[in-house]
């Protein structure tokens, strides 16, 4: 089996584009993990004070956050049952979470950060499930659900897709990992247009009434 092409490489400029520079003042990071997400949205607002919360079920990641001071708070948490008031952050993510949950509990965690996020949601997630086991010590990295453009776009989510599911097809074929690797960057742009396709999702949620009130 070889290794795919690994989202992340792609994943997060896409995510940072749904931040926006202007009138953020908070962001709820949920399954913050070791807090690279911490890291990126720091970087992306090094000159600007963002109130930044990191939350997570496993405390040795939430350890290794309050070490390097990622975040400014840190929450040992079910994402499923969030102790925060309703539109207490103007921006929440849950980057690669809510597979980790099965999909009943996933619905109620969409419907609780909906209630908590002033401006938008973002989420992230497999296309589809995806089969994976504990790793780092901890089984809340055990996939329990998938998901599809559907489960989102009835919640009236903006769908995304980003790399390209075909590229599995190429998995016992070692000979052809260069293959397996171009598809999913090359083909990004049609799955961001057209979501169905993609590997992994990128779903939105914006909630002001007018849009142009929340420009980037």
């Amino acid at each position: 089996m070889i290794t795919l092409p690994q989202h992340q490489l792609e994943l997060h400029r896409f995510v940072l584009y749904e931040i926006p520079n202007k009138e953020i003042k908070s962001i709820l990071d949920c399954g913050c993990g070791r807090g690279i997400w911490g890291y990126l949205i720091r970087e992306k607002f090094f000159e600007k004070t963002i109130y930044l919360v990191g939350v997570d079920l496993h405390k040795p990641y939430l350890e290794f956050c309050k070490k390097y001071r990622v975040y400014d708070d840190l929450v040992n948490a079910d994402i499923s049952a969030l102790p925060f008031r309703q539109k207490s952050f103007d921006i929440v993510i849950g980057i690669e979470v809510i597979e980790h949950i099965p999909k009943e509990k996933g619905a109620s965690f969409l419907e609780v950060i909906e209630s908590i996020a002033k401006k938008k949601v973002i989420i992230t997630t497999p296309n589809g499930y995806k089969a994976q086991g504990a790793f780092n010590y901890t089984n809340t990295e055990n996939h329990r659900s998938g998901w599809q453009t559907h489960d989102f776009k009835k919640r009236n989510y903006r769908v995304h897709g980003i790399g390209i599911r075909l590229s599995h097809l190429c998995d016992n074929l070692k000979t052809f990992w260069w293959l397996t690797w171009s598809l999913y960057y090359i083909l990004t742009p049609l799955a961001y247009i057209v979501p169905q396709i993609g590997d992994t999702l990128l779903a939105i949620k914006t909630f002001p009434n007018k849009l142009n009130d929340f420009n980037k």
